[in-house]
């Protein structure tokens, strides 16, 4: 992403109006906190002026519309402009499969569930070899709290292509679901030479605790945690690590944190596996209706 960013940066200064060139680093920009590479407080700023520019010179331009309704969706947690925007980008270019996609991402955080799943057949059935989206036709069932059945589409999309990290990763996260910890854990540490630290730690510390092997949970804990002293690492994932080794406080401290930077894993929080059924409780719920995931009391 940052040999892409860098790229686009030099076709612009040949040709400062090229649209694509600047949607192309726009989108760079939009996926780089997703990874664990910078903070979204840092580089989503610049993602969000490149597609306005564009939007601004081509009001009817849809993949600028998708770009802002992702940032809308993902850093401004404004809901209703992330949908209309959405909308308006898929309508405007029925066969943009990534503004069919971020569609269908947001009925899925917002719990809508049949919608999530139409939006996302939509997305696989214009681009069916694109192994996100055939990861993510398991994304309902996981966000939904049907784990069984997420883990049949991820075993699916894993043997569709094999050397795919983020379907071996979420088939992790649905085997949690369902309290197989050791196939979980197993899931997780095949993705973590891909993925990284900053991506898999979490979650994976979280199964280890489970799965009964609290010296090794301990251990990457204090990696992870050594890890976000010296760079980016999401808070929410250590928010998931902390509230593996039982520590409340620290989780709804990490997810404060989240808040305060963006941390575009926030969406996540109404079906994440790990928090969905603690968002009752009152730190989780304050931080879900700061994310506009539940309505205020």
């Amino acid at each position: 992403l940052e040999a892409a960013i860098s790229a686009f940066e030099q076709a612009l200064e040949i040709d400062p109006s090229y649209d694509d060139a600047m949607l192309g680093a726009a989108e760079s920009w939009l996926l780089l906190p997703l990874y664990g590479a910078r903070p979204p407080t840092e580089v989503i700023p610049n993602a969000r002026e490149l597609a306005r520019d564009v939007l601004a010179a081509d009001p009817e331009n849809a993949r600028a519309r998708a770009v802002l309704g992702a940032i809308a969706m993902q850093y401004d947690w404004d809901w209703l402009t992330a949908e209309r925007l959405l909308r308006e980008a898929a309508t405007l270019n029925p066969n943009d499969a990534t503004a069919q996609q971020w569609l269908g991402e947001l009925y899925c955080y917002t719990s809508r569930f049949d919608e999530c799943r139409a939006q996302l057949r939509i997305a696989f059935d214009l681009d069916p070899l694109s192994p996100v989206l055939t990861m993510q036709q398991g994304s309902p069932a996981l966000y939904s709290g049907d784990y069984e059945s997420a883990a049949i589409a991820y075993t699916n999309a894993i043997e569709a292509a094999p050397d795919f990290a983020l379907a071996r990763f979420a088939l992790g996260l649905a085997l949690s679901g369902l309290g197989d910890w050791s196939a979980a854990v197993d899931a997780y540490e095949s993705s973590l030479p891909d993925l990284g630290l900053a991506i898999v730690g979490g979650p994976l510390i979280y199964a280890l605790q489970e799965l009964g092997q609290n010296e090794a949970a301990e251990s990457m804990l204090n990696d992870l945690e050594a890890l976000a002293d010296a760079r980016y690492v999401p808070p929410s994932k250590l928010a998931v690590a902390y509230l593996g080794m039982g520590d409340t406080q620290r989780a709804v401290a990490a997810l404060q944190h989240a808040v305060e930077l963006h941390d575009d894993r926030l969406v996540y929080l109404a079906g994440d596996v790990h928090f969905r059924h603690r968002l009752d409780e009152p730190g989780f719920r304050d931080i879900a209706t700061r994310v506009g995931l539940r309505e205020p009391d």
